[in-house]
């Protein structure tokens, strides 16, 4: 049982992530093809405690980078979780005045502009949109304004995504089997790792326990900061499709924009995504992070839940 409810919310924690003029002289940035070395790992995503070691936040970091003073371009890594606290969102948008570009994730045809209200076609939309109301949370598109001149769609088409995986000599049936592949490894390896006592949350408590919806929250916060940081993610082949094909694409973008004189740019992506983008940046322009903030995601201070009303509204969606 512990093995499956651990699964499970590791699960329902990856649904979460992926289910978003002046001219520059050319001898002012130049592009750097150099070795990546690692120095110490940077942080996207973190639990920040309180004296008693208890939880009191899940937070997303902005991470800058730049060229050492070479130029006054910088790109700040934005990270975000595409639920949370609707304040967090709004302290999001206000940080993004601050930029000459937003790059933002969307996996939709160029130049979507993401609306409230709008109406989604993923089957993995109604059980976000359950998560949210049992973590008492809400979404980044409900939250956030896109409507600013500065932000610019960087992320994939559908037609592109599907060209990609037709590249690679994806085919659905082999995506499937691919996928069923990496969780077979994933699993493996965890088999054979010394066990530790499994944290998880009983799914019964969501109902009988008012502090349900809480232990399962700081569950999923622990599971995406370890997910995020430790760069597992969820198996080569997803991580193609999800990560790097998106991120390579929202590179070309930033490229434009640096080229069109842009020079504070933000890159607002999932935290998932931000591993890999330091890597490219690092790789592409000789960028170093130079600093780093934190933002309150969500709050997982010890709360009660009325589990009966939310357990209505749950009801009352299903049924819509």
């Amino acid at each position: 049982m512990k093995s499956l409810i651990r699964c499970g919310s590791f699960v329902l924690a990856a649904v979460l992530f992926f289910f978003g003029t002046q001219t520059l002289q050319a001898a002012e940035f130049v592009k750097a093809d150099v070795e990546v070395k690692q120095e110490s790992k940077t942080l996207f995503l973190q639990i920040k405690k309180g004296a008693k070691n208890e939880p009191i936040s899940m937070q997303t970091a902005i991470v800058r980078y730049a060229q050492d003073g070479k130029t006054d371009v910088s790109v700040d890594l934005v990270s975000v979780v595409h639920i949370a606290d609707r304040r967090y969102y709004k302290q999001l948008d206000l940080k993004f005045k601050e930029y000459d570009c937003v790059l933002y994730e969307l996996v939709a045809p160029k130049g979507t502009i993401p609306q409230p209200g709008q109406k989604s076609d993923n089957p993995l939309a109604m059980v976000q949109k359950i998560m949210m109301l049992l973590l008492q949370l809400d979404h980044q598109i409900e939250c956030v304004d896109y409507t600013p001149n500065n932000f610019v769609h960087a992320d994939m088409s559908p037609k592109e995504m599907q060209e990609a995986m037709k590249k690679r000599g994806e085919t659905p049936l082999t995506l499937f089997l691919s996928i069923v592949l990496d969780m077979l490894r994933k699993q493996n390896m965890e088999d054979n790792a010394p066990q530790e006592p499994a944290e998880g949350f009983d799914p019964f408590e969501l109902i009988s326990d008012p502090y349900g919806p809480w232990k399962m929250k700081v569950t999923m916060a622990n599971q995406m900061a370890d997910q995020v940081n430790s760069g597992s993610g969820l198996g080569q082949t997803i991580e193609a499709l999800l990560i790097d094909d998106r991120n390579e694409k929202c590179m070309k973008v930033l490229d434009e924009q640096i080229k069109a004189g842009k020079r504070r740019i933000a890159i607002f992506y999932g935290a998932a995504h931000n591993p890999d983008f330091e890597t490219r940046l690092q790789k592409t322009y000789g960028m170093k992070p130079m600093k780093t903030e934190w933002l309150d995601a969500w709050d997982l201070k010890r709360r009660p839940v009325n589990t009966v009303e939310v357990l209505l509204q749950i009801i009352n969606e299903l049924n819509k």
